[in-house]
């Protein structure tokens, strides 16, 4: 690379391209205007951003468009397995495409995309322009062989890069003044012109230095070294054009440093970039294939501008490029990976118009403008000027932990014309890494800007670095937001406290490590032990041989020290401190934990012979472990492996033909059989696959559907698809309602159908309607539906959407599984309903049996205090009742207002049996949620336990309008509950513990409006906003028991869904998969997925969409998700088949683990393409 030392030449070609800059960060463009042209003859305004390495066209919401090249179109793009893919949807139509699932700045994975060295080959010399004196530039202008001559007046163009006047925004100004007066840069135009621009006419098309396509350019270059020829050549046929004027100034003034090179020379394009990386984007290079000479002196460096870059933002592209130049570096990421390293407060970051300063880093280390950079090495209070002063405006402050990196300050502030364009005014603190050059491999960057919320992998809150009073930022340590990080994550060690407001100077104070000791000792059995490390403590020290370890922090240093040490558990398990104002001791007690543990099977999993399971265990300085089973309680063992790596921590096992509800697992170590670990309780082998509260099963019900008039217009029908999971079924079906029982009447006969085929009812009591001869009147009734199959080989799943128009709830039909139903031996619960001047809340039960029952119901308050008075039903045989609670219990809306209620149902007499079900509508526009009953007693798949998670919660703006946010209330079933929670929100990272709330009395409930809003209240450290996670909620042990529900909304449209429980009957791993049910990607909904993995292992796990014949949908795709990995998407667009190219209905999605021993916790979930009113797909077993 050469860069711009004595005389600098700048081509302008004139390229009649109808595109116009309206911004441009840096070299890296975004947002450009470009029109392109339809087949159709339709005319597209579309905008284009990238760098040279890599840009691409996209609509004004940032969703990326491609042409197609098997018909021309340009088309919403979609990414397969990495890279960019064509789709059918048209921009320009009214479409929006996130109506559709689309997702914005869908780029190809940089693997995918062509290196930077393969488009730009890198020169084989490097040559810097010198730093101080008369860099004299020279500006010359080309146009194509096609076009006419330039019209721009010449005063455009040097009021951009000579004008002298004080405050003017010119390059020559702007180099004058960040150089400390140092440098001056005039300009010269070639060919001489007059009052207008004269230009080299090239002998080529501006075709010529497109992209080939065989229909509408043929003469374009056809690859990276076809490109960089005819780039050459056309600048080596202008250069020798304007040399042969004889117009230019001695060889010796543009050479100064007398090299035999023209110090640089800068080509910039007339019109404005293309798209999709293609040559005429702005970039910067070296002439090395061809040979340029002016005066003698050879044409080498050289940049490579386009005419509206120059003419709507020359001074910010002129600036950055002339920084080039002198040798410095790019600071922003040449990938896309959301991170902004230095933004808005560097000119190789992301520069404005006028141009802003570089940082005092990259003027003493590129410009060399700075001889040194002042050391702050006490502590003290130090003050600054604004960094447009050569003196007392940085610091460098060196890091107690790395030998290669430091940290910068500096005061800006908008005291010229240049620095008018910084986000903000205040102390700038940042991070020097000497080990990296630039930001654009990063990260590790050469520089990055300490920010609010900002880490290695969130980009934070750029525009917000500056610390003063004034922005209420005064402070930065290891434990503030932002923290003083290091490159490696790592504490920096950084104290910087009491910025001061923002004046003609700055003050701050510095401390040093070294203000108080944090100390103790740890110990096992009572005696020392050495070699734990205490993580969290500046330098995380490890105790020595007498069990000591101590370090220095700052004074009011804050933390959470945890002792780590394999093979140990400690009490207490870690430590907190605030504010540290004295010394501190504390000491720790380590237990060593086995040899070897059995981790699962441990008890109670019951385990299908013939299916693989994974048997785990921890072990602990064993090379080897032999895996053993007995099917008699230990009576007799069975060698499953004679020995296997002890540090694999798990074996595939396929489960023997040896059914048994007394089985153990025995791991020992290999060479010592002494060293062993049995299960801790038996598990079972069975012959068939368990039986789930939400396995298929040969009778289902539906405990509510209905087809009647809404009382605020329109109709309510019940929408049902039923799934045939074993093929061949022959369902037939009875209707339940207040004035009695129906059927049964063969519903669906799918004899010569398949496994996983399904069939859909838009409204099934108009189908049940007209396969009833005798007369009776479905329409205006609601009540509960019963499928049933020829025999218990025939299995089903089923699912029913309830809708009126654009609002719907969703849930799934329900076995005669005991988890499901109330009786006389279980209570069952209905969580978070609400009567007030939000919310009306019903609830519905039907007896499924022949007998009678007779049910009592009391509302419960936060306190669990009884709200109004006991109800009693008593329902006949098949009997279906549906009121509401509050009405019933004498507590009626607006006499009474309540919220944060549950429900207690419990059957006191009779042999029959309840399915309950709850549900709310919104006051304001009748938008329907289910609230799905479970067990208040625990021991059940849907019952209270101490671990519950809620799969989906959100605190983010809706792209509709509003926000989106998941209310959450949590029951205590056993009293004295202390609830902590993690947030689990993608690629394994996860917040917490902390603990959330403790409960008082059995059954005390809270409720929190916006549950992510309240954990920033407790995690002050971490933005919740704009994020979408996972929730697991878990108390102090085992007989502390809780449930939880979560109601998402946005305004007036919610979905509601319950907490699970971490039991197989909720999760799907590599020997059960599990469905989501009743999928649609069409003009009417848009349907979503969500998974978690709730263990520590990772899992892989394919993905298939179905259609009504069981066949494939698209294609099959797969996802690995990490330890504690939460991922979110659109199948449909994932499988490559996403709406309006395609639409579907009646689809479920197949959820199936294929490698790995982690577990996923599924949901899915549908918006309604018109209101946006959500709705929860409840996943089901599918076996």
């Amino acid at each position: 690379m050469k860069s711009n030392k004595g005389l600098s030449v700048v081509l302008l070609v004139l390229a009649l391209f109808s595109v116009a800059l309206v911004e441009l960060p840096a070299a890296y463009l975004t947002n450009v205007p470009v029109t392109v042209t339809q087949p159709n003859g339709q005319v597209l305004n579309l905008l284009a951003s990238g760098d040279e390495y890599y840009n691409w066209l996209h609509d004004q919401k940032g969703f990326t468009i491609m042409q197609d090249p098997g018909n021309g179109y340009y088309v919403y793009a979609l990414k397969v397995k990495g890279d960019l893919v064509p789709s059918s949807l048209l921009p320009g139509e009214g479409v929006d495409p996130e109506v559709f699932g689309y997702e914005r700045q869908v780029l190809a994975d940089p693997e995918r995309r062509s290196a930077p060295e393969d488009i730009f080959p890198s020169p084989s010399e490097v040559v810097n322009a010198p730093h101080s004196g008369t860099l004299n530039n020279i500006v010359i202008f080309i146009r194509f062989s096609d076009e006419s001559e330039f019209t721009d007046n010449i005063s455009s163009y040097n009021s951009l890069f000579n004008t002298e006047t004080a405050g003017a925004n010119s390059m020559r100004n702007y180099f004058y003044e960040v150089s400390y007066n140092a440098l001056t840069i005039p300009s010269t135009f070639y060919p001489t012109p007059g009052a207008t621009v004269i230009s080299y006419q090239d002998t080529q098309a501006r075709d010529y230095y497109r992209p080939y396509d065989a229909t509408t350019n043929p003469i374009g270059y056809t690859s990276y070294s076809d490109r960089t020829w005819r780039e050459h050549n056309l600048l080596k046929r202008a250069v020798d054009y304007v040399n042969g004027l004889g117009q230019f100034p001695p060889g010796s003034s543009i050479d100064s440093d007398g090299d035999g090179y023209v110090d640089n020379v800068c080509f910039i394009v007339s019109g404005s970039p293309g798209a999709w990386s293609s040559l005429l984007w702005p970039h910067r290079w070296s002439l090395y294939s061809v040979t340029a000479y002016i005066n003698g002196k050879r044409v080498y460096d050289y940049n490579f501008q386009l005419q509206s870059t120059t003419l709507s933002w020359g001074v910010g592209v002129l600036s950055h490029e002339m920084f080039h130049s002198l040798g410095s570096p790019d600071l922003y990421h040449y990938t896309s990976n959301g991170i902004t390293p230095v933004g808005g407060w560097d000119v190789m970051g992301s520069s404005s118009n006028p141009p802003e300063h570089m940082l005092m880093h990259m003027k003493w280390k590129y410009g060399e403008w700075l001889t040194a950079i002042p050391q702050i090495t006490t502590s003290g209070t130090y003050t600054l000027n604004p960094s447009i002063f050569a003196t007392n405006s940085c610091y460098k402050i060196a890091s107690p932990y790395s030998a290669t990196q430091y940290f910068m300050v500096e005061y800006r502030k908008r005291v010229s014309t240049f620095e008018n364009s910084i986000p903000g005014e205040g102390l700038i603190v940042y991070r020097i890494n000497t080990a990296a050059v630039g930001n654009a491999s990063g990260p590790p960057d050469e520089v990055y800007i300490y920010r609010p919320d900002g880490t290695n992998y969130v980009n934070g809150i750029i525009n917000q670095a500056n610390f003063s009073s004034n922005s209420g930022r005064t402070a930065i340590n290891d434990s503030t937001n932002p923290s003083s990080f290091l490159a490696n994550d790592s504490a920096g060690g950084l104290d910087i406290s009491n910025v001061t407001a923002v004046d003609a100077t700055i003050s701050f104070t510095v401390g040093f490590i070294g203000g108080y000791t944090i100390g103790g000792t740890i110990t096992v059995g009572g005696s020392p032990l050495a070699g734990v490390m205490l993580s969290g403590l500046p330098g995380n020290p490890i105790t020595n041989g007498s069990g000591v370890y101590s370090a220095s922090v700052n004074i009011g240093w804050s933390g959470t020290v945890t002792p780590i040490l394999a093979g140990y558990n400690f009490t207490p398990v870690q430590s907190t401190y605030s504010n540290v104002n004295s010394n501190q001791t504390t000491n720790y007690t380590a237990q060593a934990l086995p040899p070897v543990q059995v981790s699962s099977p441990n008890g109670s999993e019951i385990w299908q012979q013939g299916t693989t399971h994974a048997i785990t265990w921890t072990s602990y300085a064993l090379a080897n472990v032999k895996i053993e089973y007995s099917a008699n309680n230990g009576g007799a063992w069975t060698t499953v492996i004679a020995s296997t790596p002890a540090a694999s921590g798990s074996y595939s096992w396929i489960v023997p033909s040896d059914p048994s509800t007394n089985c153990l697992v025995r791991i020992s170590d290999a060479a010592n059989a002494a060293t062993n670990d049995v299960s801790d309780g038996v598990f079972t082998i069975s012959e068939t696959a368990p039986s789930f509260f939400n396995s298929p099963a040969d009778q289902l019900f539906l405990p509510e559907v209905i087809w009647a008039p809404a009382s605020g217009g329109g109709t309510w029908i019940s929408e049902v698809q039923v799934t045939d999971i074993s093929g061949g079924s022959q369902v037939s079906v009875y209707y339940n309602a207040a004035s009695g029982r129906r059927g049964p009447f063969l519903l669906w006969d799918n004899s010569s159908g398949g496994a996983l085929s399904s069939v859909k009812y838009t409204n099934l009591l108009q189908t049940i309607d007209g396969l009833d001869s005798e007369t009776f009147t479905y329409y205006g009734t609601v009540g509960a539906v019963e499928f049933i199959t020829q025999d218990g080989s025939h299995l089903l799943q089923a699912a029913a959407r309830t809708l009126n128009g654009n609002y719907a709830k969703t849930f799934p039909a329900f076995s005669l599984h005991d988890s499901n139903i109330a009786d006389t031996s279980r209570v069952m619960i209905i969580p978070n309903l609400t009567n007030n001047s939000a919310y009306r809340s019903t609830c519905g039960f039907f007896n499924p049996t022949g007998d009678a029952l007779t049910v009592e119901l009391q509302l419960r308050d936060a306190a669990n205090n009884q709200i109004g008075s006991t109800i009693s039903k008593t329902l006949s045989g098949y009997e279906f009742s549906a009121f509401s609670p509050f009405n019933e219990a004498g507590v009626s809306y607006p006499a009474n207002s309540y919220d944060n209620v549950i429900l207690q149902i419990e059957p006191v007499s009779g042999s029959g049996r309840v399915f309950c079900f709850g549900a709310s509508a919104n006051n304001a526009t009748n938008d329907p949620a289910a609230h799905l009953a479970v067990q208040n007693g625990s021991g059940h798949d849907n019952g209270a336990s101490n671990l519950q998670i809620l799969p989906e919660a959100i605190w983010a703006p809706a792209t509709g309008g509003g926000t989106w946010l998941s209310e959450v209330q949590i029951v205590d079933v056993s009293g004295g509950s202390t609830v902590s929670v993690y947030f689990d929100y993608g690629g394994g990272s996860r917040r917490g513990p902390f603990v959330l709330w403790t409960g008082s009395v059995a059954g005390a409930k809270v409720k929190y409006a916006n549950i992510l809003q309240q954990l920033g209240t407790i995690d002050t450290g971490f933005t919740y906003y704009g994020r979408v996670g996972t929730l697991e909620f878990q108390t102090q042990d085992g007989t502390h028991n809780i449930q939880v529900t979560a109601r998402t909304l946005n305004g007036n449209y919610s979905k509601t869904y319950p907490g699970l429980n971490l039991v197989d009957a909720e999760t799907a791993d590599i020997s059960r998969e599990m469905l989501i049910q009743n999928y649609t990607n069409n003009s009417s909904y848009r349907s979503t997925c969500g998974f978690f993995n709730p263990t520590a292992d990772a899992v892989t796990v394919e993905f298939t969409l179905l259609n009504s014949s069981g066949a494939q949908i698209g294609a099959p795709f797969s996802k690995t998700l990490a330890g504690h990995d939460f991922q979110a998407f659109n199948p449909f667009i994932q499988a490559g088949v996403p709406y309006p190219g395609n639409a579907y209905d009646n689809v479920i999605l197949r959820v199936r683990p294929t490698t790995g021993d982690g577990q996923v916790v599924c949901f899915g979930a549908s918006a309604n393409n018109a209101s946006n009113d959500p709705a929860a797909h409840v996943a089901v077993q599918g076996q």
